[in-house]
């Protein structure tokens, strides 16, 4: 069966009705990390998946004890309860701001105890989120409210000044990020989600306000100072923090071999949340159901090789799984997350997003998506049989991480993972997020790529080989093309243009045709044979590419360059102690997120996961920096790629062999 088979197959087999209606009951649910309603949430989906006839069950990890997860680099939060919370204006009549039983999202995650109601001054900082703007402001045992300000940036209030709490209203940095337009007054409406860490021993009180009521509140302040008077609030929260568990759904329909795909969704996030992520983790279990009755009908091959399901806190679950499972990590030849898929593109403004494996991560699996991608977007034809366009905006985009396809791609892991997504999202983590939000057609349309590609994984044959190998060189020849124009515009050097096709480019794509080989074994007979033979002539055909593209460029197709930066502890060769996402590492480490906000421009591009992943005990320092540094095209120095990994060596998340 060829890809458009497949693809036509699956989209008339998905139910965005079914998706919905699985959206829709989840969305009652407040879903955080180790919470009783994530419990509740989960149990839903494993009964969901065992009614369809798919091997299903929990997996239950303990938490808030000390544990972690993920080769150590994830901790496992406590469980945070909050029976009742609120905030009161108690200088206008007692108006109430922020109320847990009305709107969930108006209290902090994790928000502190506050047994008893208490009544004290709101201070209003105006002057930003520096602290030495404030050295003769008293703040102990207030509540601190800074217009537009993250609670990130007001830690110090309490962590150092002995403030009670934060008052925030940060949903406008979706405006920041381009998402919503200067003028549009209805997010004015939208409420942020904001959180605590759960692992502290003191937990301060948090509430959220929308833009609108943040305005309202900082006014009140202002007329009570011009009245020689102060603005006080009155708070309450019934909340405590306690040593708990988390659980990851996992459902598995089996193939023919003991070898699997892998698709992560995570369940987690406040009450809502619908596109983040109920849409993918419904589209995620829509997948399995579809397949599971196509497959028995006949109208698709059976499974050659299985198809698993886990859904998961964000990350931590990844993280648990991956210790739980072990070397049985190696039977899991690729995977998808589905994160954020659903959304409306009539107002809300993002594309769907193919999130690629970094660089360092050799696979064909971009390819595939790309072709299974043009097969879905065949919605009308406008003049002839190559004349369809697709009714909705999509683009493959390169790495970016911040989700559980950061642990799994990791090239240490070995199981190549791109992301569906939106993003940035309209009314990601606000109170808007909402199961009216999402659009079917959307919705429909990202899980039957996702449908698509695992089963065309599941049982890939030569015919596909050949289809993925034209479609890597299409993309090969446009990212050399790209480069060519750069170094032709003077933007970039004959030298760094000869290192982008040859340590960025050409190492990635011929790399990818050998990942076809894990799917076909030297014993695998004579399809194995023909498709081994098809690698050698791509790769040779890839390097004909190269050389054809640099003709325009220099005098010829470039040797590859020497190494960049070598000597002294360029000659080091970093080892680290953990796999996958870097995430926490430094959110869980004292001191160290301080010390990457020094280094410059770091975490552009996800820049800090990019050059951990080259981290592998065979390249060099210099090696590491270099890639890195091209790798993400030049966005940031050497310097503070070199600054970096030794950031990570002082914190004893590297070694180094050959160092002194």
């Amino acid at each position: 069966m060829t890809l458009r088979h497949t693809v036509e197959a699956l989209e008339k087999a998905v139910s965005a009705e079914r998706m919905d209606s699985i959206v829709r009951r989840l969305a009652n649910y407040e879903r955080y990390h180790a919470s009783r309603g994530f419990r509740d949430a989960a149990d839903i989906c494993c009964a969901y998946l065992k009614s369809e006839g798919i091997e299903a069950g929990i997996h239950a990890y303990p938490s808030g004890n000390g544990e972690t997860y993920g080769t150590g680099m994830s901790y496992g939060p406590k469980e945070w309860v909050c029976r009742d919370a609120w905030c009161e204006l108690a200088t206008d009549g007692y108006r109430r701001i922020a109320d847990y039983r009305g709107n969930t999202s108006s209290i902090f995650e994790a928000c502190g105890p506050c047994a008893e109601p208490i009544e004290t001054e709101v201070v209003l900082l105006e002057k930003g989120t520096d602290e030495a703007a404030y050295p003769d402001v008293d703040l102990t045992g207030r509540m601190v409210y800074a217009p537009a300000a993250s609670a990130w940036d007001l830690a110090w209030t309490h962590k150092k000044r002995g403030a009670l709490g934060v008052i925030q209203d940060r949903a406008v940095s979706n405006r920041e990020h381009g998402v919503i337009p200067s003028g549009d007054t209805d997010y004015d409406n939208v409420r942020p989600w904001a959180g605590w860490e759960k692992n502290g021993e003191r937990q301060p009180l948090g509430f959220c306000l929308t833009p609108f009521e943040g305005r309202a509140l900082a006014a009140h302040i202002r007329d009570r100072q011009e009245q020689g008077e102060k603005a006080v609030v009155r708070v309450f929260a019934d909340t405590e923090l306690k040593p708990g568990a988390f659980e990851v759904v996992v459902g598995r329909l089996p193939g023919e071999t003991d070898e699997e795909l892998l698709i992560t969704a995570h369940l987690c996030h406040p009450r809502g949340e619908a596109n983040d992520n109920l849409s993918g983790v419904s589209g995620a279990m829509e997948v399995l159901r579809v397949l599971k009755h196509l497959t028995e009908r006949g109208t698709l091959a059976p499974l050659k090789r299985g198809v698993r399901v886990i859904l998961v806190p964000e990350c931590l679950g990844s993280c648990a799984y991956l210790d739980e499972i072990g070397e049985g990590r190696k039977k899991l030849l690729a995977g998808i997350n589905l994160d954020m898929i659903g959304a409306s593109q009539n107002g809300n403004y993002e594309p769907i997003g193919i999130n690629e494996p970094p660089y360092s991560c050799r696979s064909f699996v971009t390819g595939l998506l790309s072709a299974l991608l043009k097969e879905v977007s065949r919605d009308a034809c406008i003049t002839s049989k190559y004349g369809y366009v697709p009714l909705f905006n999509a683009l493959i985009m390169e790495y970016n991480g911040a989700s559980d396809h950061a642990i799994w791609t990791d090239p240490a892991v070995g199981v190549p993972m791109p992301m569906i997504g939106q993003a940035p999202d309209r009314y990601i983590h606000t109170d808007k997020d909402l199961p009216e939000t999402l659009d079917p057609f959307i919705h429909a349309k990202c899980t039957t790529l996702a449908a698509a590609y695992v089963y065309t994984l599941a049982n890939l044959s030569a015919a596909d080989v050949k289809l993925i190998m034209n479609e890597q060189a299409e993309r090969f020849v446009n990212r050399l093309n790209h480069v060519a124009e750069q170094a032709l515009g003077g933007d970039i050097t004959e030298d760094d243009f000869a290192r982008y096709v040859h340590l960025i480019y050409l190492d990635f794509y011929v790399g990818a045709c050998d990942d076809f080989l894990r799917f076909f074994p030297e014993q695998g007979g004579e399809e194995a044979a023909a498709v081994r033979a098809m690698v050698e002539d791509e790769k040779a055909r890839l390097r004909e590419i190269a050389a054809l593209a640099a003709s325009g460029v220099g005098d010829g197709f470039p040797e590859r360059p020497a190494p960049k930066f070598t000597g002294g502890l360029y000659d080091g060769i970093p080892k680290r102690g953990f796999l996958g996402t870097m995430d926490d590492v430094f959110f869980n480490t004292p001191g160290a997120l301080a010390k990457i906000d020094e280094l410059d421009n770091m975490f552009s591009g996800s820049l800090y996961a990019k050059t951990g992943y080259l981290i592998d005990g065979v390249r060099t320092l210099g090696e590491v920096v270099e890639q890195a540094f091209y790798g993400n095209h030049q966005d940031s120095t050497p310097e503070s790629i070199r600054d970096f990994v030794l950031l990570m060596k002082e914190e004893g998340f590297v070694t180094f062999q050959e160092f002194t």
